[in-house]
C-alpha cells in the first residue's frame, strides 16, 4: 500500500515537471512567434509611415498651387491610413471652407470634437463650429446664392479673423432666419451700441422694422444709413424707390400750384419731403410756393437747404436752385431799397453776389444803393461791372449819365467848367436823351466862352423837350 503510494506521488511528480517542461516550451515558441510579429509589423508601420510622409508632401504642394479638390481628395486617402489625425481633420475643414462647402467643414469640425475630446483647442473649434452653423443657416437661406457680407465673414472666419460685432452679425441673421426676431433686434442693436455708424446694422434693422408693419422707423433707420454710406447697396435701391413715390407726388403739386391752388400744392410738396427729406427738388418746389404766398424767409430756408443738398441731383437743378435763390435776394434787396433801408438792402444784394458774383441785378441795386447813399464814386463802380457782364444794359447807362451828371454839377457850382464840360460829355455819352442834361451843357460852355456848341446844345435840348424854359432863353439870348 505504501509503495502504491509513493508510486503515485512519484507519478505525479513526473506530471508536473512534464507539465512544466511543456509550458516552458510553450512560452518559448510564444516569444519567438511575437519577435517575429514584432519585426514583421515594424517592417510594415515603415512602410506605411513612409507612403503618408510622402501624400503629406504632395498635399502642401496641392495647397500650395490652390488646388483645393484634388488636396480634398488627397485628405480622404491620407485619413483611411491615420483615421484619427487631428491635424489632417484641421486642414480638409478649411480646405471644405475654401471652396465654400460649410456642411463638409462642419462635418470635419464635429469629427475632430468626438477625436480631441477635452482638450485645450476644443473650446475654440467649439466657436468656430457655431460660426460655421451661422454661416450655413445664412447662405443657405438665400435663393439668390451666397451674398457678399455673408461670403466676407465666413472668409474672416476661416483666417480667424472675425470681430464681435461679426458674430453678433451673423448671429442676428441666424436668429431672424429662424424667425426668432426678438433675439435677432437685439444682437443688431449691440452692435449699434458699440458702432452707431454701423450701416450694414442699420439697413438690417430697418428692413426687420419694416417687415413687422413700423415703416415708418424702418425708413428712418435706412435714411440714417444713407447719411452714413449712401453707396450702401439696399441703401440705394430704398432711394431709388423713394425718389419713384416723391416724383409721383411732385406731379400733382406741381399741377396744382400751374392752375394756382397753392395751398394744396404746399400740402403735397410737404407729403414729398416726408416721402424723401430733403431733396432738392421738391424743395424747390416748396421754396417756389413760399414766395408766391410771401412767405421769403421759408421760402429762402428751403433753397438754402436745397443747395446744400444739391449734390444729389443734376446741374440744371442746380442752376434753378441758384436763380431762384437770386431772384429772392434781389427781390428783398430791392424792396428793402425802396423803403430807404439800405443797410437790409445791401445784406441780401451781398448774399445774391455770394451765389452769383455775375448777378447783373444784384450789381445794379447795389450801385442803387451806394446812390442813395450818396456814395457816387462806388455806385459809379457797380454800374460799370454791369456794364461788363452786359455792355447794351440799358439800365446802368441811364445810372451813369445821372451819376456823371450830379458830378458835374458839383464842378460847375465850384467853378471848375472844365472838368463839368468833361462829366457832362461824360453824361451824354451814356444817354443823350435829356435836355435838362443838354441845358447844363450849354451853360457850361457859355461860361467857356463856347457859343456855338452853347446854341447848339440849347436847340437840343429845346428839341427833346419844348417846355424847358431854361432851353428856350439860351436860344432867345445865343439867337
Amino acid at each position: 500500500m505504501k509503495e502504491e503510494e509513493k508510486s503515485n506521488s512519484l507519478n505525479k511528480i513526473e506530471e508536473q515537471k512534464n507539465g512544466n517542461e511543456e509550458e516552458n516550451n510553450n512560452n518559448n515558441n510564444n516569444k519567438s512567434n511575437s519577435l517575429s510579429e514584432s519585426i514583421s509589423g515594424s517592417n510594415t508601420y515603415n512602410e506605411e509611415d513612409d507612403k503618408i510622409t510622402k501624400l503629406k508632401n504632395q498635399l502642401n504642394f496641392l495647397i500650395e498651387t490652390l488646388n483645393y479638390e484634388q488636396a480634398i481628395i488627397l485628405c480622404k486617402k491620407i485619413l483611411f491610413f491615420t483615421p484619427d489625425d487631428l491635424q489632417i481633420y484641421k486642414t480638409l475643414s478649411d480646405l471644405y471652407l475654401k471652396i465654400f462647402d460649410i456642411s463638409s467643414s462642419i462635418t470635419c469640425l464635429k469629427k475632430i470634437l468626438i477625436i480631441a475630446e477635452n482638450s485645450q483647442e476644443t473650446l475654440k473649434l467649439r466657436v468656430n463650429l457655431k460660426d460655421l452653423f451661422f454661416c450655413k443657416g445664412l447662405l443657405e437661406s438665400q435663393s439668390s446664392g451666397k451674398l457678399e457680407t455673408d461670403v466676407e465673414l465666413l472668409s474672416k472666419i476661416n483666417n480667424n479673423e472675425l470681430t464681435l460685432n461679426d458674430y453678433l452679425f451673423l448671429r442676428a441673421k441666424s436668429f431672424l432666419i429662424l424667425g426668432n426676431i426678438k433675439e435677432g433686434i437685439n444682437d443688431i442693436n449691440k452692435i449699434l451700441d458699440k458702432d452707431p455708424q454701423n450701416d450694414v446694422a442699420l439697413v438690417l434693422l430697418a428692413k426687420v422694422l419694416s417687415s413687422q408693419g413700423k415703416e415708418k422707423e424702418g425708413a428712418s433707420l435706412m435714411w440714417k444709413a444713407y447719411k452714413i454710406n449712401p453707396e450702401n447697396k439696399e441703401v440705394k435701391i430704398f432711394t431709388k424707390t423713394m425718389k419713384k413715390l416723391m416724383d409721383e407726388v411732385l406731379k400733382d403739386a406741381n399741377l396744382n400750384v400751374l392752375k394756382g391752388r397753392y395751398k394744396t400744392g404746399l400740402l403735397l410738396s410737404v407729403k414729398a419731403l416726408k416721402i424723401y427729406p430733403n431733396h432738392p427738388e421738391a424743395l424747390l418746389l416748396r421754396s417756389s410756393i413760399f414766395k408766391s404766398l410771401g412767405k421769403y424767409n421759408e421760402s429762402i430756408m428751403d433753397l438754402n437747404k436745397a443747395l446744400m443738398f444739391s449734390n444729389e441731383t443734376n446741374e440744371e437743378i442746380k442752376d434753378m436752385i441758384k436763380h431762384s435763390l437770386n431772384s429772392i435776394y434781389n427781390d428783398l434787396s430791392l424792396e428793402y431799397l425802396n423803403n430807404n433801408n439800405c443797410d437790409l438792402a445791401m445784406k441780401f444784394i451781398n448774399n445774391a453776389l455770394q451765389i452769383n458774383p455775375d448777378d447783373i441785378i444784384a450789381h445794379f441795386n447795389k450801385g442803387d444803393c451806394y446812390l442813395k447813399l450818396k456814395d457816387i464814386i462806388n455806385a459809379k463802380e457797380e454800374y460799370f461791372n454791369c456794364l461788363e457782364i452786359d455792355e447794351n444794359f440799358q439800365e446802368a447807362k441811364l445810372r451813369l449819365a445821372t451819376v456823371y451828371y450830379k458830378l458835374a454839377i458839383l464842378s460847375y457850382n465850384s467853378k471848375d467848367y472844365d472838368e463839368a464840360l468833361q462829366l457832362l460829355n461824360e453824361s451824354i455819352k451814356y444817354y443823350g436823351g435829356n435836355d435838362v442834361i443838354h441845358v447844363l451843357r450849354a451853360r457850361t460852355y457859355l461860361k467857356l466862352d463856347r457859343i456855338k456848341e452853347a446854341y447848339e446844345d440849347a436847340v437840343i435840348a429845346y428839341m427833346i423837350n419844348p417846355q424847358n424854359q431854361d432851353a428856350i432863353e439860351i436860344k432867345k439870348i445865343l439867337n
